[in-house]
């Protein structure tokens, strides 16, 4: 079995191009030094949170040199995207894959959640939970990919054209003698459940979902763990009903339960790769002076009814947070949201279990040994 290359799909000759017109070779070297240093950034440099590198691309049309920005937060990340046949890919392989991980977003989200903004992927947003599961992915040498929904929430109709393009981009990647491993959450928890009845999974993660299982799944069925928050009492409940049924039809089933978080003064630094020290200590001052917080440090009330805007928009150093943050990423307020909804501990994408995920899924698939493992984030 042959290793999957790091750049696995062939990219247009740079250099051809550049020396085919001499009236364009000036701005092309430049534009083609820029991109060198990026990627030099990219495989060698320091994670610094909050960084900008300049970089001129070349147009894909007029080969022109344009401007762009990036943010670089994780020099492990390095997403590639793809739209096949109207489905969106984003995907990312190391250079000694173990296993392939397959990622099913919630509700309202896509699969651009899962990395940071990169030159392959301009419009990839980094919500920080996804982001930090695909960084220990990757450390554990598993090839991520991560597939769009065609609507708002996952469909049963989703399911013959995912499985297509998983097929295909596997066997396109050289990566089908692999493990394959599913982990969906939500909207994407359920949908990975169903699609395990087509799709040969090694192993399956629910992430805040009790899984479609209204039918028992006949074998052979992949080990399922249910991943869930103990406050979201309902779904819980289903899961302690689910788990002996499937054990019982000979389906392996085990679940971690993730309880809600302290909000200390440094919690936004340690989730949000943007975000400073003095700007978390802004943010827990808000939540603290409008009452959110209890004196143990815990949210009193559901995050998804707090209007944080509104609150930090009311004076004492609000309206320049605001700022701050809107100048450091578009999508911040959803980030935010993100970590309060974490905190909580309700309903929402959790990386705080990877570890305990990763093991459990080398516990259950047989895998070769990990040799890159140990990389910074």
């Amino acid at each position: 079995m042959a290793n999957a290359p790091r750049s696995p799909l062939p990219r247009r000759n740079a250099g051809a191009a550049m020396f085919s017109n001499p009236n364009r070779v000036t701005p092309a070297i430049v534009a083609f030094a820029a991109l060198a240093l990026l990627l030099l950034a990219f495989r060698s440099g320091p994670a610094t949170p909050g960084a900008i590198l300049p970089v001129a691309l070349p147009d894909q049309d007029q080969q022109q040199a344009i401007d762009i920005t990036f943010p670089v937060y994780s020099k492990i990340l390095s997403p590639r995207r793809e739209v096949w046949n109207g489905t969106e890919l984003v995907y990312q392989v190391p250079a000694n894959p173990r296993a392939v991980m397959f990622l099913a977003h919630g509700c309202y989200c896509k699969a651009t959640f899962f990395w940071d903004k990169h030159p392959d992927c301009s419009g990839c947003s980094g919500a920080p939970e996804e982001r930090a599961f695909v960084i220990q992915a990757l450390q554990a040498s598993y090839a991520v990919i991560a597939v769009s929904s065609q609507q708002d929430c996952w469909r049963k109709e989703d399911a013959p054209r995912v499985k297509l393009v998983l097929e295909s981009w596997m066997d396109k990647l050289g990566l089908v003698e692999l493990p394959l491993l599913g982990l969906g959450a939500s909207s994407g928890g359920y949908f990975v459940s169903s699609l395990a009845r087509d799709v040969k999974f090694d192993a399956i993660v629910l992430m805040i979902a009790e899984g479609s299982f209204q039918e028992v799944p006949s074998l052979p069925y992949p080990p399922v763990l249910f991943v869930h928050m103990v406050k979201d009492e309902v779904r819980a409940e289903r899961i302690r009903e689910i788990m002996p049924v499937l054990r019982k039809a000979g389906i392996e089933a085990d679940e971690i339960q993730c309880e809600e978080v302290e909000i200390t003064d440094d919690f936004f630094m340690r989730r949000i790769p943007y975000v400073d020290l003095e700007m978390s200590e802004n943010l827990v001052g808000v939540l603290q002076r409008h009452g959110h917080l209890d004196f143990r440090g815990y949210l009193k009330s559901d995050s998804r009814s707090l209007n944080l805007k509104q609150d930090m928009s009311g004076g004492l150093g609000g309206q320049e947070l605001l700022d701050s943050l809107s100048s450091r990423n578009d999508h911040w307020a959803h980030h935010i949201q993100e970590e309060l909804n974490l905190a909580y501990g309700n309903h929402e994408f959790t990386s705080l279990s990877t570890t305990k995920i990763i093991t459990w899924l080398e516990s259950h698939v047989k895998m070769p040994p990990n040799i890159t493992a140990g990389g910074q984030s």
